[in-house]
């Protein structure tokens, strides 16, 4: 079995290690849901039933949308309150508010008992990242591995993250690994400012070098490691 090494006379049988948590983080003040242009619910979320605190998924579920507003103020889908509803694209902006640590699951075929996606909800800025020809609000997803100064994928060490907001959002990057040569990248040293922010990563020569992408103590931190 591959899965199996055996070194004079010792077997080793390693264990793949646990699968990463799949993270939304969500401000306090919630997501913006655009009807026109601006943020909508981005990849993974195209559609189906978003629910919190539930496992499985109801067998072919009658639930409504959360009710709309008729005196034109802000329409609120508060998870507190209501705990599943459909993922909708309306012709008015939709501010979904999440408790902080929420475990959420979206179910998208009616007598399918599994959700789609499982994932759980953090306090943290709204963003959105555009990589790999998608854009999702599941901003910590990408990630990037180098070998001799390729990458595993074409594309994989380029991303836009997207602030919806008026403020910045600390940005700050960690370097790991051995010493050697680092990472190459067009970042300015600003925080990211309302709008989008490209980067471009050049992975160095090092025989490995990984990227990916956190939230630590109030910050966007982009980790650039290689290993000699």
């Amino acid at each position: 079995s591959m899965s199996v090494l055996t070194l004079n006379n010792d077997t080793f049988a390693p264990i793949s290690p646990p699968r990463r948590t799949t993270v939304a983080h969500v401000p306090e003040g919630g997501w913006t849901i655009y009807a026109d242009d601006g943020p909508t619910w981005g990849a993974l979320l195209s559609h189906g039933v978003l629910s919190k605190d539930l496992d499985h998924c109801p067998i072919d579920a009658s639930i409504s949308t959360p009710a709309r507003p008729q005196d034109g103020s802000a329409w609120i889908w508060d998870m507190d309150v209501r705990t599943s509803g459909p993922l909708i694209q309306a012709d008015q902006n939709l501010t979904l508010l999440v408790p902080d640590g929420a475990n959420l699951t979206l179910c998208k075929e009616a007598f399918n008992p599994y959700p789609a996606l499982s994932f759980t909800a953090v306090e943290g800025p709204e963003l959105l990242i555009s990589w790999m020809n998608t854009t999702t609000r599941f901003w910590t997803t990408p990630w990037a591995v180098a070998t001799g100064g390729t990458v595993l994928n074409t594309g994989m060490n380029t991303f836009t993250l997207h602030n919806p907001s008026n403020t910045s959002i600390p940005f700050r990057l960690d370097r790991g690994g051995s010493f050697g040569e680092d990472w190459g990248h067009n970042w300015d040293g600003q925080a990211l400012a309302p709008g989008d922010t490209l980067f471009d990563l050049t992975p160095p020569s090092a025989p490995l070098a990984t990227m990916w992408l956190t939230y630590e103590s109030g910050s966007v931190v982009l980790h650039l490691s290689s290993y000699q």
